[in-house]
């Protein structure tokens, strides 16, 4: 079964790598497989998202 749907977001006051790392880690732990992930043009999403073989996409 495929479900598109939200899966997850999070607003936070300060943005890093770090950060990312973390949600990320949440969110493959709740899935089964791979998600595609959207993104905003925050420069540490792409090192993040190749360092667990995401797919991912601009979302503005």
């Amino acid at each position: 079964m495929t479900y598109k749907g939200l899966l997850a977001i999070r607003v936070l006051w300060q943005r890093s790598i770090l950060d990312t790392d973390l949600f990320l880690k949440e969110v493959l732990n709740a899935c089964l497989n791979k998600p595609l992930i959207l993104v905003d043009r925050g420069p540490w999403y792409p090192e993040a998202l190749r360092f667990y073989g995401l797919q991912w996409r601009l979302w503005t």
